[in-house]
C-alpha cells in the first residue's frame, strides 16, 4: 500500500512486505474492505482504502 492506496507490484521493488493475492481473494478482500486490517492502516475501520488501482489491475487481466 502506497499512500493509502493498494497498488499492484508488478516487479516486487517496492518497500515493505506487500501481499501475494490470487484474483478471487482480491475481489473478496475488497468486498469486505479487509485492506483495512491486512495492512493495519491508521484509518477508521468504516473508511474503504482506496483500490482504485487494484480493481483496474484486476480488470485488465480478466481481458
Amino acid at each position: 500500500m502506497v499512500d493509502g492506496k493498494v497498488i499492484p507490484d508488478l516487479k516486487g521493488g517496492a518497500a515493505g512486505r506487500g501481499a501475494w493475492l490470487h484474483k478471487k481473494c482480491a475481489e473478496v478482500a475488497i468486498a469486505r474492505n479487509a485492506f483495512v486490517f491486512a495492512f493495519k492502516t491508521n484509518k477508521a475501520q468504516t473508511e474503504a482504502v482506496d483500490v482504485s488501482e487494484l480493481l483496474k489491475f484486476l480488470e485488465a487481466q480478466s481481458n
